[in-house]
């Protein structure tokens, strides 16, 4: 790197960082200190903690199943049966009295098992002695067993008595059983409390930056701020969100989606009496009667000047619908996101565009630029006709697509649409059936969709490289996997269309530090590994609610709600927004020397930011290395975000040097490097990706791939391997580029659940040509080689440039 040279300013800065380092020590661990500390839990983690062991002393009462974890030998607790009734019929009304014991321990499961016959269609009401009731949230039902979520229910302590589940309907209850699928250890883990790592020694990285070079991912070149800067939100909403948009609009974030629900919002009006309601066409069975957007969707001038006071006027977000009316659901119980019958598809269809049509009337030109057709159909949920063993619902599910994209885009020619937007993103799942599935899905609508949509979620889980399973959420790798078996896909049927990820974030709420500190570290990985692939995507949709007025109590928010019913402050959720609000400019070739160290940076005039993302399970030290030549650097600063003994850490602190820089486990920080002249970027490094010839191949044998790609001016070039199996592997991966011969361990995957991932293989670019043989050999059978694919580095040619701009001239 290089040092500062001006004599007076290095003394200057000397004596700032001697002061600086009496509050905040910079170039050493600041949590060292703490590691060796005795740290008392908060009084709500000890509760908790007394409840978890208090599960082992009266799973001795009940029957239970326990389960062996394959690498370490532990027992685990797996479910529990507190009502065992073979036979007890229900007609009318049952009524189950919950032991205080077994209330104060539901919430540890994942899920409430009511097992019997011919209870597909029963209502289950959990009844609270000291609340309202609620029905009992759940994953699935069938006719022999209805699976509920455990985690939902949570009460107070101490307020264990008194509690009832009431089932309502006719139907035989056999048990009622507590079931945690992977098992409860026979420990509670207090490690979110503790110094994240603090029991592994402290990886050395090294991260490169070129400040010669602006790098170029597939044509784009820059930090695209209104694709990524976004919160989950609609442009026109409650009076609320108004309060809360002048603190956007401060951060540089804009609305990026939400969605509308046909039936609750314009059917029935979510129940206000004086609302206009939507009603069916009466000389046209299952349509609607139109003269309602006649009437209530003319344009609104006040709107317009809400819109334009908060927003760019030709701002683009997106719009999904959802919940069709009741004149167009068919007659079956338990569709609890209004599915349209399939008779009904063409009234459903002429809906969505109407009111599409009328919505950007209603705004003069300002609706959504983009409509996801249906949310979440790739689950049961969202599209019941996955329930019929007789009818291919995928096929359906994309006639339904076409349908409504072709209406819409009748009246509004302008209007992009697009889906599935998937629920539910394990494309490894049963050996691959949902990766088919999806790839058929975009088959049949390659000529009537505009983009693909879809949502990837983490669960709750600490330290996502540390789990005792393999891990099945996509931040350890399936993510990237996903991605290219879609992208590769696209390319070799010759349908390549943006992503829009309307929904990303993790599956979890609560109002601790430690429940804040989920959310946050996940937006921030998912969000330096998206900006990676930025040519892929359209925009990117943070599940990130500025507030919620219709759940005022819900923590999960940017904003809480006062006593009174007012807006209160922001939570500890801005901590996202705090942290990316400046990050802009010119991409810059970067990257570290470790694959769990995920690295992004931007130039924007004499500023250089870098976003380092750590996945290790160990706290990392990173070197910057810059080849700033005759540039001076002028100031270094470090802004962090990262939680310790349980509290959440966020602060900007001052560093003397680009050595030794600290990150935290699961901690994404940002180095502003603020230099004294800008440097000048003297060429154009292009990053592309090209993929193999073929997707899906069975692992057991050796699998074949041609990909081609240019070679002249290449500076990088990575081979890319995508994997998976149930269970994972347990013998290495070789595969072999032009001849040459390389290994990966997979031992790290021989353990029990979903397996997906990827691998990079660095390869010397003299290796390559432009025509190159791939063949990859897992030996053990049951898996996938999902795809493959070369990411190459090659200077780009500016006369090149000029040609194409010239070309451009030409077409215009």
């Amino acid at each position: 790197m290089t040092f500062f040279k001006k004599k007076s300013l290095m003394i200057v800065s000397l004596l700032i960082f001697a002061l600086l380092i009496q509050v905040c020590p910079v170039s050493s661990w600041a949590q060292d200190a703490s590691s060796d500390l005795e740290y008392e839990l908060p009084e709500d983690i000890k509760i908790k903690k007394e409840n978890y062991e208090s599960l082992f002393v009266i799973a001795e009462k009940y029957p239970t199943t326990y389960i062996t974890q394959v690498n370490n030998q532990e027992e685990r607790l797996q479910s529990l049966v507190f009502v065992q009734e073979p036979g007890n019929i229900v007609d009318g009304e049952m009524i189950i009295d919950l032991p205080s014991e077994i209330v104060r321990v539901i919430s540890f499961f994942r899920q409430v098992n009511i097992l019997g016959e011919n209870i597909k269609n029963v209502e289950v009401v959990w009844e609270r002695p000291n609340d309202e009731n609620i029905k009992m949230s759940e994953f699935w039902r069938s006719e022999d067993i209805i699976i509920g979520r455990g985690n939902r229910f949570v009460v107070k302590h101490g307020d264990y008595e008194g509690h009832r589940l009431i089932i309502k309907g006719t139907g035989v209850i056999n048990r009622i059983e507590l079931n945690e699928p992977n098992g409860l250890a026979p420990f509670f883990d207090v490690t979110a409390w503790s110094v994240l790592g603090g029991d592994k020694d402290i990886l050395p990285i090294n991260i490169d930056i070129d400040t010669s070079k602006q790098l170029s991912i597939e044509g784009v070149d820059h930090v695209e701020v209104e694709k990524f800067h976004r919160v989950y939100a609609r442009p026109i909403s409650s009076p609320e969100t108004y309060i809360t948009n002048v603190f956007l609009k401060e951060k540089g974030f804009l609305p990026g989606r939400q969605i509308l629900k046909f039936g609750p919002a314009l059917e029935t009006a979510y129940g206000d009496p004086n609302a206009p309601k939507l009603k069916e066409d009466p000389n046209k069975e299952g349509y609607s009667d139109y003269s309602f957007f006649e009437e209530h969707y003319q344009k609104d001038q006040e709107s317009v000047d809400l819109f334009d006071a908060n927003y760019p006027t030709d701002m683009k977000y997106v719009s999904c619908y959802n919940y069709w009316p009741s004149w167009m659901r068919p007659d079956v119980p338990n569709n609890p996101h209004g599915t349209p019958a399939i008779d009904k598809f063409e009234p459903a269809a002429d809906l969505a565009a109407e009111y599409t049509k009328a919505y950007d009337r209603f705004l003069d030109g300002r609706g959504p630029d983009y409509i996801e057709v249906v949310n979440e159909p790739t689950v049961r949920s969202g599209w019941i006709h996955h329930d019929n063993p007789d009818l291919d619902s995928w096929k359906l599910l994309a006639e339904f697509h076409n349908m409504v994209a072709d209406r819409i885009k009748e009246l509004s020619p302008d209007v992009k649409v697009g889906g599935p937007t998937s629920a539910w993103m394990a494309l490894d799942d049963n050996n691959f059936s949902l990766a088919n599935e999806q790839l058929r899905f975009m088959d049949l609508t390659k000529d009537s969709l505009d983009f693909y949509s879809h949502h990837f979620y983490e669960g709750n889980d600490l330290i996502l490289h540390e789990t005792d399973d393999n891990y099945g959420g996509y931040l350890t790798g399936r993510l990237e996997a996903d991605l290219d078996l879609l992208r590769n896909h696209m390319i070799l049927t010759d349908n390549v269309k943006p992503l829009i990820i309307s929904e990303t974030g993790t599956l979890h709420n609560g109002p601790t530090d430690v429940d804040y500190w989920l959310l946050l570290k996940n937006f921030n990985s998912y969000l330096v590994r998206y900006m990676n692939r930025a040519n892929e995507f359209e925009m990117i949709v943070p599940f990130l609610l500025p507030i919620k007025w219709w759940q005022k109590e819900a923590p999960d928010m940017l904003f809480t709600y006062n006593e009174d019913g007012t807006v209160g402050e922001p939570t500890k959720l801005r901590y996202f927004l705090d942290l990316w609000q400046a990050y802009k400019g010119k991409l810059l070739p970067v990257h570290a020397d470790n694959d769990k160290v995920f690295v992004h940076a931007a130039q924007d005039d004499n500023v250089i930011y870098v976003a380092v993302n750590n996945m290790n399970p160990q706290r990392i030290a990173a070197d910057l290395n810059l080849d700033l030549d005759d540039e001076d650097i002028y100031d270094i600063e470090q802004t962090r975000l990262y939680l310790n003994l349980g509290k959440i850490q966020f602060l900007t602190q001052k560093l003397s040097s680009l050595e030794d820089i600290p990150l935290s486990v699961e901690e994404t920080s940002i180095i502003k490097i603020t230099l004294e002249e800008a440097p000048e970027l003297e060429d154009t490094l292009l990053k592309k990706t090209y993929y193999g010839d073929k997707v899906l191949q069975d692992t057991g044998v050796e699998a074949a791939f041609q990909i081609s790609c240019p070679v002249e001016d290449l500076e990088r070039s990575t081979l890319r391997v995508g994997f998976g199996r149930q269970d994972g592997f347990n013998q290495p991966m070789t595969v072999w580029v032009n001849g040459h011969e390389y290994t990966y361990d997979l031992s790290f995957s021989n353990k029990n659940g979903r397996f997906f991932t990827y691998a990079d293989f660095k390869l010397p670019t003299n290796i390559l040509h432009q025509n190159n043989e791939i063949k990859v050999l897992i030996p053990q059978e049951g898996g996938k080689i999902s795809s493959v694919s070369l990411i190459t580095e090659t200077i780009q040619d500016d006369d090149d440039d000029d040609e194409d701009d010239e070309d451009d001239d030409d077409e215009d």
